[in-house]
């Protein structure tokens, strides 16, 4: 009796994982409480394994999207897939990673996403008189998302190849290496780099209430342009170790 007993409650099981892995998934995300933030247009397939023409986050598109599901984590109350997001992005975005929804809502882990750094300058809070080249790969090992910036999170970015196009003339900074966290919307990042023209040290935290404050500074290296060398003395005065620093803050 207590094997027959057994065996009815794994076929049950079974079959109730096998139902709901096959659902639409187009019908499964029309009753998934979604952030506000989020859109998802174009979804075939199923649960288990689907795709979306686009993804759009604050209204940036993010290009196409392909999932497929870990079955396990339906067992322990989630919804966890991998995926990848990118093809067709108009901001060249290219990322993959785990991304699941749980009693603690969105979360994401080992996530690793690319871009050009010309991107990412447009969400400057404040217009920079230069371009920007390279790549930005940023990678987070944990994601916790909470309205409006996340709980918890913690990763690396690099840009690699990094340059700036001022008018006066190009400034080569090598690669540069940062630190994100996050904690209860307070997000931060502190990174350096140091190359043949320039050293420089920076670290910037965006707040829950929409304030960032950044600190940073630089010191010219031997083969700093000169072209880029007359426009120090326009500059606050160096400290003793002759590093320029600034410290913007203001509202988002």
């Amino acid at each position: 009796m207590r094997l027959k007993l057994l065996g009815s409650v794994l076929f049950v099981a079974v079959f109730m994982v096998s139902v709901i892995v096959h659902l639409p998934a187009a019908f499964v995300l029309k009753h998934v409480p979604l952030p506000r933030a989020l859109q998802i247009d174009g979804v075939s397939g199923s649960l288990w394994k689907g795709r979306a023409t686009q993804v759009h986050w604050h209204n940036q598109g993010f290009g196409a999207l392909s999932w497929r599901m870990n079955t396990v984590a339906l067992l322990t109350g989630r919804i966890e897939a991998d995926i990848r997001i990118g093809r067709g992005s108009a901001m060249q975005l290219h990322g993959r990673g785990v991304v699941g929804y749980g009693l603690d809502g969105v979360y994401a882990n080992n996530v690793i996403a690319s871009l050009p750094a010309s991107q990412i300058l447009q969400y400057s809070p404040q217009p920079l008189p230069v371009a920007v080249k390279g790549q930005v790969e940023l990678s987070l090992k944990q994601f916790q998302y909470a309205q409006p910036w996340c709980q918890s999170a913690k990763g690396s970015l690099v840009w690699s190849k990094a340059s700036l196009e001022t008018p006066a003339s190009p400034l080569q900074l090598d690669q540069v290496l940062a630190q994100v966290d996050c904690l209860d919307n307070n997000l931060s990042i502190e990174g350096q780099q140091k190359s043949a023209q320039v050293s420089s040290e920076f670290s910037a935290t965006v707040y829950k209430a929409y304030h960032y404050k950044v600190t940073s500074w630089f010191h010219p290296e031997a083969q700093f342009p000169a072209e880029l060398g007359q426009w120090l003395d326009r500059l606050p005065t160096p400290d003793s170790k002759g590093r320029y620093h600034f410290s913007p803050s203001g509202q988002l």
